[in-house]
This record gives C-alpha cells, structure tokens and sequence, in this order.
C-alpha cells in the first residue's frame, strides 16, 4: 500500500474517532449502575448495538464475538461509571478472558468493508488455537480497518499471534491494523514452533504502529518475536531517540527461531520510518533476540527477511542478538535491503540510520550488525554503523550468488573490539561465494577489526572507490582469498601497502572523533578535494558533492574521500 495513501487513511480515521460522544452509545456496566444498559459487553452486541461505552466499575470476563455487521464498531473503555461526562482517558477497561480458555475477541468479516475502533481498554488472558488462534483479537478472512488507540493487549498465549491473528482476503482491499496512540502489545506468546508471532501474526494484510506504540516484550517458540507477516505489509512509525525511550517500537522481544523483532516472508514489506509534507516519523528495532532457546539455529536477532523487502527511513536498529547470523539484520532469498536519507528524515544530521551494538553468536555467527545471503540486494546509504560485532563482517557480510551490496556515504566506527569476549572480528566488511560489494565515499575509522578491514573471497567482487580506511588494529586494509581482483581507487588509508590508484595516508581533522561525528573539520585538509567523481552527487548530511576548495591543490578531482563532504569553511558543522 503507498505510503501517502496509508498515512490519509490514518488520518481520516483518527479525525473520526474523535467524534463527540453521541447519545445513541450503548454503556455497559455493573447491574449495580442503574444508567447501565447490559452488564455484558457481547449482550450488548447481541442487541444490536456498534458503539459500546464500557465502565471501568467491573473486570468482563468474557470472549467476544463482533458479529458480522456493516456496520462500523466502537468499543471504548475509561468510563468510570455509566454516564457520558465520565470518559477519563488515564483509565482503561479490562476485558479478559481468563475463565473460559478462549480468545478474548473476534471479529467476524462482513461483505462490506467495515471500521472497528478499540480505545482505552486492556484487552488480556486470553488462548487461542485452531482456526481462531490469537490469544487476544482476532480477524480472519477480513477487509476491515481495526483501530487500537490507548490500549493494552497483553498476556494472551496463541498459535498465530499470541496477542492479534489478521488475515486478509485475495483480491480487494486487505485488512488493516492501525496501533496508534500509546498501545502496546506486551508480554502475549505464541507456542506454533513453525511459523510464530508471539505480538502479531499478519497474513495478507497491512499493519501500522506509530504515535509512541510498541510492540514489547513477545516471544514465540517460531519466528518472529514481536511480528510474524506473510504477504504483509508492516509500517513502524513509533521510534523514540534511544536516549529518550528506547522501549519504543519493536522492543525486548524473543524467538527461539528466527526474527527476534520481526520475520517477514513471502513477499512482504517492511518499513521503518516515514517523512512527508505532513509529519516525520522514525522507526526502531532494539534489544530483540533470535535464537532465544540457544540451540544455535536462529538469524536475524532484529529483523528476518525471505523473499521481503526491508526500508530503514530515519531507523535505529540497536541492541538485537542473534544465535546464528545477523546480529541486526538477516535478508536472503531476493530479498531487497534499503537504508535511505528520505526528506531529511535523519536521527541526527549525519546519523540517518543508525545500527549499533548488535552481535551475532560468538562461535561463528558472520554479520554483526548485517547479514545478505543467497541474492539478497541491498543499497545502504547515509548510514551509521557502531559497535556491532560478529566473526566475520563485525558491520556487514554478503555470501552466495548473486547478493549484491553497495554501500555509499556511511560511516563504520567501533565495530569489532581486537578479538575481545570470545569474537574473532576478523573484519569489518566481507563479501564470500560470488557475491560483490561497491563501496563508495564511505569513512572506516577505529574499527577494532583483527585481520583487515575488508575481506573478499571465493570469487567474490569488491570495489573501493573514495573511502578512509584508518585502523589501529588491523594488518591490512583488504585482504583476498580466491577473489575477482579488487579496484581500489582513491584511498585514504594507515594501512599501507594497498594496490590502486591514488592510495595515499594524510591525517584528517574531524568534528569529535571520539564519539564517532567523523564529519571533516573546517580546517581538514587530508581529505578535502582528493577525488574524482563517483557519482555521488551528495554526501552524508545530503549536502552536494563535490565542492572544490579554491584554497586547496586536487589530487585527482574535488570530491572530498571519505562519507563528508566539505561544503561551507567559514560555517561547517558549526550550526544544525
């Protein structure tokens, strides 16, 4: 679904919900209420009514059956007795369903496309199996639009999505979750040991979490921790800085296969982070694990993708662990890996999209922060890679024919730490078994790689065009096996001899190399206008390249080596 259109959608429907409380809404409350219509949230139902105003006088134990109305749905919690004047939107409603062994909730599909809007509720202790496996909401065979808004859907154990199960229909418009406004999916499990979705399992649907919800705390005894989707299409819009709530987004959850955050199949699409005329939203995935019964089978400790595609918009990838490969991320079978600046939407200037301290298992896991096997396709520009770590590839690994890699106005900084705790942080980036890897303008600093910085073999290519290589622990810049020979052209580097055109070492000033801001400092001059053109027409704050500095002789063209372009000498870096 296009992105302008989705946000319309979500839009539209926020601006409905928020309709005046209309005298024809059905209050459902204790018997003890006098103003109280039913003491049963499905009587309600079973009467006829579609919009529900639920008392937080009782606990409803019960499981819910929305009957297959045309009608669009309200259920909404935080009435603290049943009058329309006592709406408090710090409360929730409880409805669980404890006493019975069943799901909470389901919504039965209509032949016309309906709105379902749940707000202010806790929506918990629920089982599901069978054809109605999610413990907590389930849509089956739908089109409808559910909306969750201020509410809680936790500890409900299913099959499918422990805590939702949704299911479009072939052909027509899919079914459609929204979870907007501080909702949480938190702490629901699912037991099916071959596919999973301990928060959510999508099928042939779309799914959107954004305005400070998250999706927290899930795990599965199959894949995908927080998200299961299958032909599904999954907005994440929710980030926070992680110095100001990390617990934002795709957080702490767990699968004992793959996809500790999120495992995508079957044609899928993943989004973190959006930016349009309208509003800027970022994108998180930290501190999730695959592998989590540690029987070394398990990749991708944030994100899993087969046959999927995955765009990282102004996201954070943090803090993930995998027992296998890719600590952060883990793409395969033509899956197709994008990080992109998109309208300046960036966690800082120079920080667009962020993967940090993610590792993969100590005893031979490869791609630490990612991970591209078996003609995955990746584009990663303006990023920023930190502290990840891995045997091979402590940033970044890419095997089997025809996986493809370029990578361009990037900074890796810190990855590896010289062989520590049990890694062998042989290198920052390698490329294996045919596949090959363009790496354009991009800056490798302090790396505690052990070997090389670069590491090609078994006919793999790799072309480095532009880059600052400096490291105080590798021996050798790249190092080859069996390779397709390297093109090096236009190398800043310590780590000499390097074969190529225009290899030179010249120390470089930058911004605050100590805490990783590796853009060039207005007085640098070992790195300003060193090389020809690339075909990078902008540089990692999305400034154009080149820029020629008048003051300074070219060594082979204007472009600045290295992910930074110079552009302003009075004013760099000094106003943002």
């Amino acid at each position: 679904m296009n992105n302008y259109k989705l946000t319309g959608i979500v839009l539209i429907l926020l601006i409905n919900s928020y309709r005046a409380i209309a005298g024809g809404a059905t209050f459902v409350g204790p018997a003890s209420d006098s103003n109280c219509q039913f003491n049963s949230i499905q009587a309600a139902f079973d009467s006829g009514a579609t919009e529900i105003f639920v008392s937080t006088e009782m606990q409803y134990n019960e499981n819910i059956t929305v009957p297959d109305t045309n009608l669009d749905v309200v259920i909404r919690g935080g009435f603290t007795d049943c009058s329309t004047n006592s709406f408090d939107p710090a409360l929730k409603s409880t409805l669980s369903g404890i006493l019975a062994n069943l799901p909470v909730m389901v919504i039965m599909p209509s032949t016309e496309r309906k709105s379902i809007i749940i707000r202010n509720m806790f929506i918990v202790n629920g089982t599901g199996s069978g054809f109605i496996p999610a413990g907590g909401i389930n849509i089956p065979s739908s089109n409808d639009i559910l909306t969750i808004r201020e509410t809680t859907i936790a500890l409900n154990e299913g099959l499918l999505g422990g805590g939702i199960y949704l299911s479009g229909v072939s052909g027509g418009d899919r079914a459609v979750l929204f979870l907007t406004e501080n909702s949480l999916i938190l702490n629901n499990s699912s037991s099916s040991e071959t596919l999973g979705g301990g928060g959510i399992y999508c099928e042939n649907a779309a799914v959107t979490i954004w305005s400070n919800s998250s999706i927290k705390l899930n795990t599965t005894e199959g894949s995908g921790g927080g998200i299961y989707a299958e032909e599904c299409t999954v907005s994440e819009w929710s980030g926070e800085s992680i110095n100001d709530d990390p617990e934002k987004g795709i957080f702490g959850n767990k699968a004992n296969i793959h996809g500790g955050g999120i495992f995508a199949t079957n044609g899928s699409a993943i989004q973190l982070g959006t930016a349009n005329e309208v509003a800027i939203f970022f994108g998180s995935v930290v501190n999730n694990t695959a592998d989590n019964n540690h029987d070394g089978i398990g990749d991708g400790g944030g994100i899993y993708v087969n046959d999927s595609t995955v765009n990282l918009f102004g996201s954070i990838v943090q803090s993930n662990v995998s027992g296998g490969n890719g600590g952060g991320i883990y793409a395969q079978l033509n899956a197709n890996l994008k990080m992109l600046r998109q309208n300046d939407l960036c966690w800082t200037g120079y920080k667009c999209n962020q993967i940090i301290d993610n590792q993969t298992d100590p005893s031979g896991g490869n791609g630490g922060g990612v991970y591209l096997t078996n003609g995955a396709f990746g584009v990663i520009e303006t990023a920023y890679f930190e502290g990840n770590r891995g045997d091979n590839g402590t940033a970044i690994y890419i095997t089997s024919e025809p996986s493809e890699l370029t990578i361009s106005n990037t900074t890796f900084f810190n990855n590896g730490n010289n062989g520590s705790e049990d890694f062998s942080d042989n290198n920052v980036i390698m490329a294996d078994n045919e596949s090959n890897i363009h790496s354009i303008h991009n800056t490798f600093y302090n790396n505690g790689e052990t070997v090389s910085t670069f590491r090609n073999q078994n006919d793999s290519g790799l072309i480095i065009q532009g880059n600052i290589i400096y490291s105080d622990t590798a021996v050798s810049a790249v190092r080859t096996a069996s390779a397709i020979s390297v093109g090096v052209d236009c190398v800043n580097t310590n780590l000499l001899p390097l074969t190529g055109t225009d290899v030179f070492s010249a120390p470089i000033t930058y911004v605050n190399e100590a805490n990783g801001d590796l853009r060039l400092s207005a007085d640098d001059q070992g790195a300003q206008d060193k090389c020809p053109d690339f075909g990078i027409g902008l540089d990692v704050e999305g400034q154009e390249r080149p820029h020629d500095n008048p003051l300074l002789v070219n060594l082979a063209g204007s472009s600045d080596v290295g992910a930074d372009e110079l552009t302003d000498l009075i004013f760099a870096n000094g106003f943002e």
